[in-house]
């Protein structure tokens, strides 16, 4: 009887001449037997042969016989259980941390959505004794609101004077080229500008203005405005139509002097979004420093700061 105890080729010594001779054929067929007597050439063989086995290796009146080898269940099942615990708990694991990604994700959403609450507050941009400048972002829009906080020592009543004289407004306010109040409505403002290294502008607003007095006889103005373009004259050739441009003036009185508030929200005209808004906080700026000359040309101190001194 054969035995594994031997990996060799299953042959009797009768044989090996001619085994020889295909010994390559032999292990490439993979033949292995159990051979305890291998000298008996009328031995029964109990051999294992791989599926490609070449029966013509085997010696004549040998049978071959090939039994799949048996699984030991008792032997394994404390591995078969280890396996499956070890499954189970990569299954908990799992759904652990899918809940975890579910309270991630909904801790990020909420701070999302506090993002989009805060989202209309005002930030400081820039900050001088004289003048103060914030943005705010606005919903579904790349352009910034601009509100600027600047301390006149002009009375409120000058100021008021100032800002109610349209017609007066290019002699003094940056860039403006035309300034007028249309006829068919005194509510009705035309304005027309010519920024450097940009197309001329020009916008139609409709204007409302308030003006009260305190108990101590201050006087408060407010005044809003927003477009109103196809109310105007026709776009002149080359003209670009601002169409997008609300806001408004809040002018109080501190002591002697006034605390002017300006707020605005515009698209310069198709200009890029950063663009636009860096052209925007320039305007407040220079707004303020030419109306702070035109109330000083009044009566008040002449000693300006320089227009880039506000810039910071």
């Amino acid at each position: 009887m054969c035995s594994f105890a031997s990996d060799k080729p299953c042959r009797t010594p009768a044989q090996d001449e001619r085994l020889m001779s295909t010994q390559s054929r032999a292990k490439g067929a993979g033949l292995f037997c159990r051979a305890a007597a291998r000298q008996n050439p009328t031995a029964s063989f109990d051999c294992f042969i791989r599926p490609f086995h070449d029966h013509a290796l085997l010696p004549k009146g040998h049978t071959l016989s090939w039994e799949a080898p048996r699984l030991n269940i008792t032997k394994y099942r404390a591995y078969i259980n280890i396996l499956l615990l070890v499954t189970f708990k990569l299954l908990v694991i799992r759904k652990l941390l899918f809940v975890e990604r579910l309270l991630i994700s909904g801790a990020i959403l909420a701070c999302f959505s506090v993002g989009n609450m805060r989202a209309d507050e005002w930030h400081e941009l820039s900050r001088s004794p004289e003048l103060t400048i914030y943005t705010r972002d606005r919903s579904g829009s790349a352009l910034q609101e601009i509100r600027a906080v600047g301390h006149f020592d002009a009375p409120t009543r000058i100021l008021k004077e100032i800002l109610a004289d349209v017609e007066k407004y290019a002699e003094f306010m940056p860039y403006m080229k035309e300034s007028r109040i249309l006829p068919q409505d005194d509510q009705l403002h035309y304005t027309l500008l010519a920024p450097p290294l940009l197309a001329p502008r020009d916008c139609v607003i409709r204007v409302h203005q308030l003006t009260s007095t305190d108990a101590d006889g201050n006087t408060h103005y407010f005044s809003t405005w927003e477009p109103a373009a196809k109310e105007g004259p026709p776009v002149r050739s080359g003209v670009t139509r601002v169409t997008v441009n609300d806001g408004s003036w809040l002018l109080e009185p501190v002591g002697a002097g006034t605390r002017a508030t300006c707020t605005f929200y515009t698209d310069d005209g198709g200009l890029p979004a950063p663009l636009a808004n860096m052209i925007n906080r320039q305007a407040a700026i220079r707004v303020f420093h030419a109306l702070r000359i035109r109330a000083d040309d009044r009566g008040h101190r002449k000693d300006h700061p320089p227009i880039a001194a506000l810039t910071h």
